[in-house]
């Protein structure tokens, strides 16, 4: 039986790529490829539970308001959930290999060698004998742009965003950042899986068209797609002036009393003019610095385009008290 691990990178059009999954999970085992449900329905949060079980354990224990016992216990269940539900599963091909696609951008951006390493050894408790770890990448200076939105969407705050369309990166904002060191990542699950079991995909290559179909063709030129069912594009970035309106209001915690889930959606639909927004020529060098010697590397091994260009734009200033107008009214429509 085999296991493919789509580990990420968050921000790479995973969330799309697992609502596509789930939408077409019948269709799929249809071709032997099961997806599965037990480790959490859309991004099998539970991987990185069953790779390091102290990992999530806070969050967990909020969320669900259980003690450390009730949480062990949870846990064990959770792993056994997802045992049966694989080995239950009615494989409608039965001289054809069983495959299990699993995705979760946070294995990327939360496991080291020794979560790895426990991961593997738990999924072969289970039954897996062959493995394929796909990495989607794409150049850093995107990814710190696309997280921005998922950072004020959460409630987070950034000093070092102005009210103008060029983003200065503070110097010790790369520190340490797992998420975007992908040579480590690629060196960490070789390690475990072996070189011969990692493939990397350019998100910038698979996402035209129709990332979720190439995504699928680029794992398994067999496998039939024409006659899954296509979804719209989820958690895309908000408006760059939405997204400088709502890190504002965040500075005060003024949001925080709200329904987070029917904010964030009436958010999303509120309207905003384009903006061409970039980092600045400083962030770009210092990106390079710390990173453009591994992704030359990268690049020549794998074929991906991981440039991180500097994009010279005129500077403009912004009055946002229209953005902040309609996010008051979302929010006084979430409470």
């Amino acid at each position: 039986m085999k296991c493919i691990l789509h580990i990420g990178t968050e921000k790479t059009g995973t969330t799309s790529i697992q609502n596509f999954l789930v939408h077409n999970s019948d269709l799929l085992l249809n071709q032997n490829y099961k997806i599965t449900k037990s480790l959490g329905k859309i991004n099998n949060s539970g991987l990185i539970q069953l790779a390091n079980e102290n990992l999530l354990s806070t969050h967990v224990k909020k969320i669900q308001k259980i003690n450390d016992e009730e949480y062990d216990k949870f846990l064990k269940r959770r792993k056994s959930d997802f045992k049966s539900e694989i080995l239950n599963t009615n494989w409608p091909l039965k001289n054809k290999k069983k495959k299990v696609l699993l995705s979760s951008e946070f294995l990327q951006s939360y496991l080291n060698a020794t979560d790895i390493f426990n991961l593997k050894s738990t999924l072969i408790d289970i039954g897996f004998d062959e493995f394929d770890i796909i990495l989607v990448l794409r150049p850093q200076s995107e990814v710190i742009k696309s997280r921005l939105s998922t950072g004020v969407i959460a409630g987070g705050h950034y000093k070092f965003l102005c009210n103008t369309n060029c983003i200065d990166l503070p110097k010790l904002y790369l520190k340490n950042s797992r998420l975007l060191d992908y040579g480590r990542t690629i060196k960490n699950w070789t390690k475990v899986f072996g070189i011969n079991n990692i493939r990397l995909l350019d998100y910038n290559k698979i996402k035209k068209n129709s990332l979720e179909t190439n995504f699928l063709q680029a794992i398994d030129l067999e496998l039939k797609i024409d006659d899954l069912k296509k979804i719209t594009m989820q958690n895309t970035s908000l408006p760059f002036k939405i997204i400088l309106a709502l890190n504002k209001l965040n500075k005060d915690n003024k949001l925080k009393i709200l329904n987070k889930t029917v904010f964030i959606n009436k958010v999303r639909q509120i309207k905003s003019n384009y903006v061409d927004y970039a980092l600045s020529e400083a962030s770009i060098n210092m990106i390079d610095t710390n990173y453009q010697i591994m992704n030359k590397k990268i690049e020549r091994k794998y074929t991906v385009d991981l440039n991180c260009n500097f994009q010279k734009i005129d500077v403009k200033v912004f009055h946002l008290e229209k953005e902040l107008k309609s996010i008051m009214n979302a929010a006084r429509e979430s409470l």
